[in-house]
């Protein structure tokens, strides 16, 4: 059986090793990015990613922006793939921002592996989690 299929969007390299290995420990597969151009290509490669997870401040596009385009994406060709934000932002209001451009949740930086997991969990379900 083929493990599930995350994208993490995220600019940081220390982070990106550090949700690498989240990933891992989940028992999912992960394709890490650094911005929203390259999340936007690897989601046009036709990969099934079922769970994405957008690092909102990032160079060039930023995931407000990514997740809008991956939105519009999906509203021409159908499907729905679940997007949580991952941000060091935790004002209700940015919140309510991440919401409102389509993402369907929101992890605070810095989170733990156990946060981490329950998002996981949430989206794609216990049976993809690592025993």
């Amino acid at each position: 059986m083929n493990k599930p299929l995350i994208l993490v969007v995220e600019d940081n390299a220390v982070l990106q090793k550090v949700l690498q290995l989240m990933c891992r420990k989940c028992g999912v597969e992960s394709e890490i990015v650094s911005d929203g151009r390259q999340a936007l290509a690897a989601y046009d490669s036709g990969r099934p990613y079922q769970l994405i997870f957008m690092d909102w401040r990032m160079p060039d596009m930023d995931g407000l922006e990514c997740t809008r385009q991956i939105r519009g994406r999906e509203r021409q060709r159908g499907g729905h793939v679940p997007i949580v934000a991952m941000t060091a932002n935790v004002e209700e209001e940015d919140k309510r921002l991440c919401l409102s451009v389509g993402m369907d949740d929101y992890l605070s930086k810095p989170f733990t592996a156990d946060e981490f997991r329950n998002a996981v969990d949430r989206w794609i379900g216990p049976e993809s989690m690592a025993i």
